[in-house]
């Protein structure tokens, strides 16, 4: 049961170390796993920025283009010797295109042609099945590749990229194809894209697929892999794969437990024990258990959670590694962390559902604190149901995630009414559908900053795409989140968190309040 319903996550499926490295130009730049700083020295550094608004290099920058419709709507370069200048007017010239304070960018490279931008996007299409299947419910994931191709759409018709136009290359992932060897589907789907359809970019909501060695694989090809998964990350695996990891629904565990953390104390998580056969409150003192996978991953964030509940002053009596292969270590965990008295658990991942669904078969109801990681109305609302989440707690940064339409807090920011707007011209309803609109909003999220990152970075490679992502990211509104996290040692886009609890009034999880506190 865990393992399907890991694989059908798509995106819910969503404190930084000091070291630094200085991004040089393409030639040089390499993957330090000590760390990553701001962008210094040579590359796309001191490039003109150019986002949607408009600007000499890119998305906005319409120009004299001649239309050609060849792919999602918009205006595109009729040729390599088109450029745009910043008064909207066109020069003719040969060969490539300038771009205003760096050279020039080739006509063609891995990723690009004289008319074209490639994006690559896996999708999995058989989610609603494998739910079903599962035993999950509440988990339409809508059109995907309609969601992508109405991203590109926008894109191109404010001007492409470059006078080029953005299109999407997409590769779908089969869910018992992830399931069985999460390790091959990857390496597949990384050969795919960076040799078969090279791409300058690739957005993977695939939960199950985002493992070591296919992020290993794609900046070793220095090909950025934007991860919409919430597999457990530590800081120090999103350094080591820099620039060329970057999370977009999930932050590391180092930024979010001590936000968690905060969050649960505020709301009395701590403050005594729990009843776990009547889910009740009672005297005494919180006795705390820890799942996580037993992954790279999630024994190192399993350990980050511990230290900060511990240096908190709330000591944890037991941290379980499941087999991330083996179903039946849920069912193990249940009995281990009832043989132990525990009656306050966290989950590093996804993987909680799974366990309340263990757990109430074998009518054990501890408190749960809970995160956004967790997908509290697609999984926990939808599937655990109230007598699983009687007092559950915690914190959310996605909407569309946490809690169900009538609760959902409103617009919370440009972004997102863009890209409502977006979904909304192309037709993609998605009333009722809360996985289907965290899935839509990532795809807005991740598209749109790699156009923003490589127009401000003055380029297409993977280097300029990240010092552009910089110069972008104080004023990046975020469809997903409620506020923006992006940094040069922060590769993750949720940057706030709301209190979240479970409301047993109406059997759904609620936001406590309108507030939203940095991570």
């Amino acid at each position: 049961m865990r393992r399907a319903l890991a694989a059908i996550a798509l995106v819910a499926l969503t404190g930084a170390c000091g070291s630094t490295v200085q991004v040089k130009d393409e030639a040089t730049v390499g993957v330090d796993q000590s760390g990553l700083g701001s962008a210094t020295g040579g590359g796309a550094a001191g490039t003109t920025t150019a986002g949607l608004d408009g600007g000499a290099t890119g998305l906005g920058s319409t120009g004299g283009d001649s239309t050609s419709g060849a792919t999602g709507g918009g205006s595109s370069s009729t040729g390599a010797s088109s450029t745009g200048s910043s008064d909207g007017s066109s020069t003719t010239g040969t060969g490539a295109i300038p771009v205003a304070g760096d050279g020039t960018i080739p006509t063609s490279g891995p990723g690009w042609d004289a008319k074209h931008v490639y994006i690559g996007v896996t999708t999995q299409k058989d989610v609603n099945t494998a739910a079903q299947a599962a035993g999950a419910n509440g988990l339409d994931a809508g059109d995907q590749e309609a969601e992508v191709r109405a991203v590109a759409a926008y894109i191109n018709a404010q001007g492409g990229l470059f006078h080029r136009q953005v299109v999407p290359v997409f590769k779908d992932e089969a869910t018992v194809a992830t399931q069985q060897n999460p390790d091959n589907a990857g390496a597949q789907t990384c050969s795919y894209f960076t040799s078969d359809k090279k791409v300058i970019a690739l957005f993977n909501p695939v939960t199950l697929m985002d493992v070591d060695s296919f992020r290993a694989c794609m900046a070793q090809h220095k090909v950025p892999l934007f991860s919409a998964s919430v597999a457990a990350v530590s800081q120090q695996i999103a350094h080591k794969y820099a620039p060329y990891f970057y999370q977009s629904v999930a932050p590391t565990w180092d930024a979010l437990a001590p936000a968690l953390i905060k969050g649960l104390a505020a709301q009395g998580y701590f403050s005594s024990a729990w009843n776990t056969s009547s889910a009740t409150s009672v005297p005494g003192k919180a006795t705390i258990g820890i799942i996580t996978d037993n992954t790279p991953g999630g024994v190192q964030t399993g350990a980050i959670l511990k230290r900060a509940l511990e240096s908190a002053g709330h000591p944890v009596k037991s941290v379980f590694e499941y087999d991330a292969h083996n179903n039946g270590t849920l069912s193990s965990a249940v009995l281990q962390f009832r043989g132990n008295g525990i009656d306050h658990v966290l989950s590093t991942d996804s993987a909680l559902v799974a366990f309340q669904l263990q757990a109430a078969s074998q009518s054990y109801r501890p408190r749960y604190g809970i995160s956004s990681i967790n997908a509290p109305i697609t999984f926990l609302q939808t599937n655990g149901g109230a007598s699983q989440n009687a007092g559950d707690v915690g914190v959310g940064w996605a909407p569309s995630l946490d809690v169900d339409d009538a609760d959902d807090p409103g617009v919370t920011g440009s972004g997102q009414r863009t890209c409502n707007d977006i979904m909304a011209k192309a037709h993609q309803n998605l009333t009722g559908k809360r996985l289907g609109r965290a899935v839509a909003y990532a795809f807005c999220d991740g598209l749109l900053l790699i156009a923003k990152g490589a127009a401000a970075g003055g380029g297409l490679t993977g280097a300029q795409i990240y010092n552009g992502m910089l110069k972008v990211a104080p004023t990046f509104s975020s469809a997903f989140s409620f506020a923006p996290g992006l940094a040069a040692n922060r590769l993750f886009i949720p940057g706030g968190v709301r209190p979240l609890t479970f409301n047993s009034g109406c059997s759904c999880f609620r936001y406590v309040s309108r507030t939203t506190s940095r991570m």
